[in-house]
């Protein structure tokens, strides 16, 4: 890792042999797990500060649940939107990949399915390639947002 910048990302399948495969050969194990906690926490944070500011994402979306469970998998967050429409949120620390768009797709097509009405999505993630970008255009009913985190520094008074 030293002197090094590695950027890796966790799809919801993949496992610590091919996340350790896919890092640099001095990692340790201690460095893979650092990697999967600052990704799991970053993760939780951008979906607390979604909750929390709903209509930042989209004016009149109404939360129903967080980390929904369904046969198809666990989706981040639910929602209604001002028409009633449900609206299913998926979120990825960093860039989304094809996976994403694999994932999301599953779960709007399960609901579409349960609730004989297809639902929305909102994929959030940090960016979206060109390829990303193509195939969320076959997804009637996706949108894509970007999310940026910002630090602002201020001197403390001692």
């Amino acid at each position: 890792f030293k002197n090094q910048r590695t950027t890796f990302t966790l799809g919801a399948s993949i496992d610590t042999s091919e996340l350790a495969a896919a890092v640099a050969e001095d990692a340790t194990p201690q460095d893979i797990t650092e990697y999967v906690e600052s990704s799991l926490s970053l993760e939780r944070d951008l979906e607390d500060q979604i909750v929390s500011h709903l209509d930042f994402l989209e004016p009149g979306l109404m939360l129903i649940s967080r980390q929904e469970s369904s046969r198809v998998g666990r989706l981040d967050l639910l929602a209604r939107d001002a028409e009633g429409r449900t609206v299913v949120i998926e979120l990825k620390a960093g860039e989304a990949k094809d996976s994403s768009i694999g994932q999301i797709a599953r779960y709007l097509g399960w609901y579409g399915e349960n609730e004989g009405k297809p639902p929305r999505g909102i994929l959030v993630a940090s960016g979206f390639a060109a390829p990303v970008r193509w195939a969320a255009k076959a997804i009637p009913g996706l949108k894509l947002v970007t999310y940026r985190v910002q630090f602002a520094f201020e001197e403390a008074t001692v």
